[in-house]
């Protein structure tokens, strides 16, 4: 059966926000590496053109997953055994974003190394072609005159996170918008925002109500080479408790998307997960959803320990087998 234009044009979008994803994905490593050398993230480029990422645990498990395996070509067996011994290593599960679409032969061969649906991402996708650059002044000059929301009498203002000193607000108000909401360490969600104001090619933002910083966000820039494209992958931001609702996420994603027009991205996509309240400003921002992308893994087998003859799984002791 032929394919339509428009079935066409959305598996070419796809594949487009799919490399800027492996994009994303080694620039916030590039970052982790800079920022705590000691880390020594591990990013595995797949033959098929992907990539599977390994990061330490303080940087967030999010990072921790293979994408892209429907990229240059499609991916072999080896490319995922590779996959698996990279995770299986380091004693942690192998976990595989799959983009919709993907042939058969991928899931079955998935399926059959022992791979199990774990959950959904929703890809969100927005065109930056009806942008008008004068819906609001630059970033850079929103400090001194970029009013861009009113809530409840309230001046809500965007201002670029350029000073170091901004910078440590961008942090303490990403850790403080997220603290509690998957019961992640606030060290891991400093973490997180340093590498993120780490990362190369990557604006940060921060949100103000009268004199208060309620909240924060970041867009980074990722330049595709196969494509010649600039697409930019939007953070929708991190909103301080006590100022949620008040249209601090709106204000800092609409001056977002016109920086990410101003600085030359076709696109701009977010990640959300399923169930998630940012579906709903993603829509409201013109966003619509690309795709569900199902996220499929396999646990590490268990370790078996030489010495006393008892295997081991994520460090729980799970049965003798020295006199099997």
């Amino acid at each position: 059966m032929s394919t339509t234009p428009t079935a066409k044009r959305t598996q070419d979008l796809a594949r487009t926000i799919e490399q800027a994803e492996c994009a994303q994905l080694r620039q916030q490593m590039d970052a982790l590496a800079r920022l705590i050398p000691s880390a020594d993230p591990i990013v595995l480029d797949l033959q098929c053109g992907g990539v599977a990422v390994l990061a330490p645990t303080i940087a967030s498990p999010r990072f921790n997953y293979a994408t892209g395996l429907e990229g240059d070509s499609e991916p072999t067996e080896e490319s995922i055994r590779s996959i698996e011994a990279l995770y299986f290593a380091h004693n942690r599960p192998a976990i595989i974003r799959l983009q919709p679409g993907t042939s058969r032969w991928v899931f079955a061969a998935l399926q059959a190394r022992g791979f199990t649906l774990a959950a959904f991402v929703d890809v969100y996708v927005r065109s930056l072609s009806d942008i008008s650059l004068g819906e609001m002044p630059p970033s850079s000059a929103a400090a001194a005159a970029g009013v861009v929301g009113d809530s409840a009498n309230q001046i809500i203002r965007v201002t670029p996170a350029i000073t170091p000193e901004d910078r440590e607000r961008f942090i303490v108000a990403c850790a403080d918008g997220f603290e509690g909401g998957d019961g992640s360490s606030r060290e891991r969600y400093e973490t997180m925002a340093r590498i993120t104001a780490s990362a190369r090619k990557t604006q940060l933002y921060l949100v103000w109500i009268d004199d208060c910083v309620a909240g924060s966000g970041a867009v980074h820039y990722l330049d595709l080479p196969a494509t010649g494209e600039r697409v930019a992958y939007v953070e929708l931001g991190s909103i301080r408790p006590q100022f949620r609702s008040q249209g601090v996420a709106a204000a800092a994603a609409r001056a977002q998307l016109v920086d990410a027009k101003r600085e030359g991205a076709q696109w701009v996509y977010a990640i959300v997960k399923q169930g998630n309240k940012s579906a709903d400003l993603c829509r409201k921002l013109g966003f619509r959803l690309l795709h569900n992308k199902p996220i499929l893994k396999k646990q590490p087998p268990p370790r078996v320990d030489q010495e006393n003859g008892k295997a081991e799984l994520r460090g729980e002791k799970l049965a003798l087998i020295a006199d099997l």
